[in-house]
């Protein structure tokens, strides 16, 4: 079972979490975010008891969740100020809408939080393989990384520790496949997301910025051990979508 609490602690590393040198990673936060030794986030359903008594599990997304996913993360971002309109960026919205598609894609997997009830509650896309991303070509070029995209929570179940769990999630598959790092990329329109993977342990990445039109995206990675960051030098301008 895969547990997240928002509970004060030090952090409890996952057994692939230790390399073979023997040293463990840094705490991510000081908040937990533990993968049990006998979990395997690679499939299944992983209950995740967060504060605020709003209890949900983790698990891939399925095609019947696909639509309501779309129009959740489409309603998300484009009532974020200072996101463009969906008028002014239809295409993006398009990729944001069709999760189908997204979920089809290889070394692309769709995640979703879900309530005892079968509510769709937030979402988050992960990439195995950076050249999934769909990015710049800057970030596309990031070997042995995992990126993250597209995290959604509906906006009356805010502050119920969703957007971490489904962050930390994705954190511990990457472990769990070797990465050295996770990426990921999010704009000033975004500050509650900034600030959360700020205090997971994220540094900004200056060299994977970009812009989509006249919006400025910036880059986070979380460096999980093992080979260390690099990119293959590309222009930093792109048309595809930030998150």
């Amino acid at each position: 079972m895969t547990t997240c609490s928002e509970e004060p602690f030090t952090r409890q590393p996952h057994a692939a979490e230790i390399h073979r040198d023997g040293a463990r990673p840094a705490v991510l936060d000081r908040r937990r975010i533990r993968v049990s030794d006998r979990a395997n986030p690679l499939r299944g359903e992983h209950p995740v008891p967060s504060h605020r008594h709003c209890k949900f599990s983790i698990r891939e997304a399925n095609p019947d969740d696909f639509s309501l996913l779309g129009e959740l993360t489409v309603e998300v971002y484009a009532s974020l100020p200072g996101m463009p309109s969906v008028s002014e960026q239809p295409d993006y919205y398009g990729v944001l809408r069709d999760v189908a598609r997204r979920a089809q894609a290889p070394a692309t997997r769709v995640f979703t939080a879900v309530n005892d009830s079968g509510e769709l509650l937030g979402t988050i896309n992960f990439f195995a393989d950076m050249r999934q991303y769909g990015s710049d070509e800057v970030t596309r070029s990031i070997s042995n990384a995992a990126g993250i995209r597209y995290l959604a929570v509906k906006p009356e179940r805010r502050g119920s520790g969703i957007g971490r769990s489904l962050t930390a999630y994705c954190i511990g598959l990457a472990h769990e496949l070797g990465k050295s790092m996770v990426v990921l990329h999010t704009t000033k329109a975004m500050p509650t997301a900034w600030a959360m993977y700020e205090r997971m342990g994220f540094q900004r990445c200056a060299e994977i910025d970009f812009r989509q039109g006249s919006l400025e995206v910036f880059g986070f990675r979380l460096d999980l051990g093992g080979k260390p960051f690099a990119v293959a030098p590309a222009t930093r301008d792109a048309a595809s979508a930030v998150q």
